[in-house]
Order: structure tokens, then sequence, then C-alpha cells
């Protein structure tokens, strides 16, 4: 076979050298001896003869730094082993960074571009010299190991946590650190009776959905339920989401906030979660998009305020007295004339005074021109009764002026300048600027994304009145609320007593 594929490639090299020289020069002659017809006849065929004698080029493996490639070149740099893996197994590891989409949408093309070589140097420098480590197009990491029999699955996730450690420390760019997760999936070639490098990489690629369903900083090793699960999933369409809200299966969660200096409960942000019948979750990120270009978000925002209200009543006809409950607001909900009239006719509904609830906008629709209904929505909120908490502070560059003039009752500094404060001195004086300006100006801080104990503790130290974050715990199913106030309210008595 070797014999046969050498001679057919010479017939092709001579066939394609004499398409690019003689052929040419006989058509000239040709055309210059004879009737038109014949001309035209001897061209299509040296043209049919040229192309016979050519073929395209195969996509070979490449060397050295892998960045920017397409699934093709994938495939072909691991195409290679996935033949040998009989002889010897690997395992094939696909990456991302965490809550890359909104940075990137935030810090540019080309910080995004240093932040992704950063991120692939500490990806390489990670494993060995002779693994394969790819960056595709779509801004996933890729590396293939090669493993042996002794290599078990406490020696696969320990390579997988090493992966992740390596992108731990912050990224400096632009004379500010950036701190991400690596969501990580995982598949082991030998799992398949028959391994090829496209069923290996649509694996690794189904665990690493299954890790970011999971939440930011999880991996996962592909299993083929996975792939059944995948297929019953519903589409994230303006329909499948109409008919989500429609049948309630958006619906609020909950997340505390606690007093940084006592610990009592302070309340509870709502956020949106679409539940799946398997127990499993669609994050927000993959479908609020969605619904803004769809014009579903004052469905949404109706629905999160009327869960939110409700579960406040239950809460209090169990005996709990939670100061209040916050929702979300969206642009394009502070661009709607009604929207204060739709909130009294909630908090009506459900008799519950207007103090209770919370408002919170993203500091980047203050931070730019707002329009006049923007401005009057907001005051009628406030003079309602309604607290308005300034979200994501730090990211949208708000002036004090509009800070003011938008009458915001907190701010909530962005988890970005959370991260690693315990541990980045850079961080923690970021932080503490903004917390002596909030102070300055007589609004109270929120400190949210607060995910260590460390974070915790320094955040109390550097003075912010409220704490929201993994630390104290994750959002809760509206069922399960109370169980967890009960508990923690056992815990802050135990540690008082001792």
């Amino acid at each position: 076979m070797g014999i046969i594929d050498k001679f057919d490639d010479t017939v092709r090299l001579n066939l394609r050298r004499f398409g690019l020289t003689a052929l040419p020069l006989f058509s000239v002659t040709v055309a210059l001896n004879a009737p038109l017809e014949v001309a035209l006849l001897c061209g299509t065929s040296c043209s049919a003869l040229a192309l016979l004698g050519s073929r395209p080029a195969k996509i070979r493996p490449t060397v050295g730094r892998q960045m920017y490639r397409t699934a093709q070149y994938l495939l072909a740099n691991f195409a290679p082993f996935a033949e040998n893996s009989t002889i010897k197994p690997c395992l094939l590891f696909a990456m991302q960074l965490d809550g890359l989409d909104a940075w990137r949408a935030r810090f540019g093309r080309e910080a995004t571009r240093t932040l992704l070589q950063h991120a692939y140097d500490r990806i390489n420098g990670a494993l060995r010299n002779d693994d394969v480590v790819v960056h595709t197009s779509d801004h996933q990491f890729y590396a293939l190991v090669v493993v042996n029999d002794l290599c078990d699955l406490a020696a696969t996730l320990a390579i997988g946590n090493r992966l992740q450690k390596a992108i731990d420390p912050g990224f400096q760019i632009d004379g500010r650190s950036h701190y991400f997760s690596l969501s990580v999936g995982i598949a082991d070639s030998r799992h398949y009776p028959q391994v090829t490098a496209k069923r290996l990489v649509r694996s690794a690629n189904s665990a690493l959905n299954r890790a970011r369903y999971s939440g930011d900083g999880q991996m996962r090793l592909f299993s083929p339920d996975m792939d059944q699960n995948a297929k019953s999933k519903p589409r994230v369409t303006s329909p499948a989401l109409r008919t989500a809200l429609y049948d309630r299966k958006i619906r609020a969660w909950f997340q505390p906030q606690i007093c940084a200096k006592s610990g009592q409960i302070l309340g509870f942000e709502a956020l949106a979660r679409w539940e799946q019948g398997d127990g499993t979750q669609i994050p927000p990120l993959e479908f609020l998009h969605v619904l803004e270009s769809s014009g579903q978000m004052r469905d949404m925002t109706d629905n999160m305020i009327a869960d939110a209200l409700k579960s406040w009543t239950w809460w209090k006809s169990a005996g709990w007295d939670i100061p209040h409950v916050s929702v979300n607001l969206s642009p394009d909900d502070l661009a709607d004339p009604d929207l204060p009239k739709r909130v009294e006719w909630m908090l009506d509904n459900f008799k519950v005074p207007a103090k209770v609830l919370c408002l919170e906008i993203v500091e980047n629709v203050i931070a730019q021109d707002a329009n006049d209904v923007c401005v009057s929505n907001i005051k009628c909120l406030s003079e309602m009764g309604c607290k308005i908490d300034l979200d994501d502070f730090g990211t949208g560059h708000a002036s004090i002026t509009s800070i003011r003039h938008f009458k915001v009752d907190r701010i909530k500094i962005d988890r970005s300048f959370v991260t690693k404060c315990d541990q980045d001195p850079a961080q923690s004086r970021l932080a503490n600027a903004m917390i002596q300006m909030a102070q300055q100006l007589d609004l109270e801080v929120v400190a949210e994304g607060v995910e260590t104990i460390g974070e915790q503790c320094h955040m109390v130290d550097l003075g912010v009145d409220a704490l929201q974050g993994y630390s104290i715990a994750h959002p809760l199913a509206p069922e399960k609320v109370v169980a967890w106030m009960e508990g923690y309210f056992k815990k802050q008595r135990r540690k008082a007593a001792v």
C-alpha cells in the first residue's frame, strides 16, 4: 500500500508540473493557430487535467505555540495520539476561563488577547514538554496528556487540579490584577473500545459543559450519561424561554446577605435559576441575553419580584423578620414608564411594605447618559420607600454626582475587587478606596462575591457593612431558606456561647 501511495504521489506531482508549465504554452499555441471552438476545447481539457493532478493539502500536526487554532487543526494534532491510545492511553482536558465573555466585553480585544496568551503559557508550563496544548479560536484550551495504565482517577484529577492552580494567581494586565477560575472537562481514552480524535474532543467538551453548569471552577470527568442529558436539555431559544417563564421553571433562588459586624441576616437577593427535570440548572448567562433580545425581560422581572415578595411573606409567617429582599432590574425595566406602577401593584397584592423591597441597578445604567424615564423611575421607586442598590460598583465608571443624583442607598462592590483581596495588596487598596468613598457619601457597602474566609475577614477589617457570597451560602431554593436560617442561627448561638 505504501508503494502505491508513493507512485500515486509521483504521478500527481508530474501532472501538476505539466499543468503549470507545458499546458499553458500549448494552449497559447493552439489559440493562435486554430479556430475559437478548438482553442476553448483544448483550454478546458488542459484545466481539467491540471485539476486532476492536484489535491488539497493535508492538515498536518503543528509544533510550538498553537494559539487560535480551528477545529480541523485540533483534530489533526490529536489524531496520532488517539490512533495509538490502545498502546499509550491519553487524557484530554478541555478548559475554559470562567466569566471570560463578560470580561472581554468590559476590557476589550487587546486585553483579552494578552490574557489568553498568559493563560496559555501557564497551562503549558503546568504540563510536560511532550504534552500537547492547543488554544482554539473559540477561546477554549485543550491539553492532551499521554499516560500509562497506572494513572488512576486520583492521578487524573491531580493533573486537573494542577491546571486549575496554574490559573489561580492574578494576571497583571494594564497595571491591575485580574483573577479567574478554570472549568475543566476530562475525557479518558481508556473508556472507549475504539477511540477517534473527534470522539475524544466531543467527550471532553461534554464534560466541560457539565462542569460549567455546576458552577465556576468545577471539574468533571466524562461519562456516557452526559451526552444523553445534553440531548434532553432544552435549547435556549425565545419560545423555549417563553414556555419556561409561563410554566414557572425559571424561578427565584435566594442568596443571603449578613451584617459584617453582628452576623445577623440582613436580607436575601433573588437570583434567576432555570431548573431542569434532572435537577440540573441552566446558568443565567446562558439565557439572560436571549430574554433581553426577545423583549421578555419584563415578564422575567415581574416573576422575580413576585417570587421575592411571596417568599418574604412565607418567612414572615414562619416567624422570621427579614429586613429586605433584593431583585435586579435590567436597563429595559428602567426604560419602561410603567415600572413604578407594576412594582406598586405587586407590593399591594402581596401586602408587603415598600421598604422590604430592594431594587438593584447596575452601574452601567447610571454611568451613561440615562434618559428621563430612567431617572424618573428610580426617583419614583425611591419615593415609594423601596431601597436602591448600585450593583457591580467599580465596573461602570459612575461619577459621584450621578450616585448622588440617583439617591442610591447602598453600593455593592463588584466581585472582581473582592477576589484575593486578602492576598493581593493592590486589590486591597482598590477595595479600601471604594469603601472610604462610600462612607464619605453616607452610603452602606455590600461586598459581594466573598468566596473564602480570608476574603470575608479582610472585608470586615476594611469596614464593609454587609457580606454576600459563597463563604456565607450558595443560592438556596425557596423551600430550603428557612432550614438554612435555622442552621445558621444555631451556629451563631454556639459561637456566642464560646
